[in-house]
């Protein structure tokens, strides 16, 4: 699931809650997810760093450092 389903998931659920306070939750995950999400620029500059990281096949730290890039763009999709 992406952040974007989340988000319209966390949105939809405005239909099912009876308070002000739980609707207010709501819109602070919403919003809090929202900014979480990175641009295309911020995903394109990552997915550049991991692959020079990834092209020094030799070194054990930028495999790792590769690794933790393609994982952080997994999870912020």
């Amino acid at each position: 699931m992406t952040t974007a389903d989340l988000v319209a998931n966390l949105l939809a659920m405005f239909d099912w809650i009876d308070s002000e306070e739980q609707a207010d939750i709501l819109r602070k995950a919403a919003t809090a997810l929202e900014a979480s999400r990175l641009t295309d620029a911020e995903r394109e500059a990552i997915r550049e760093a991991a692959g020079a990281y990834f092209d020094n096949d030799d070194d054990e730290e930028c495999a790792q450092i590769a690794a933790t890039l393609h994982g952080l763009l997994e999870r912020t999709k």
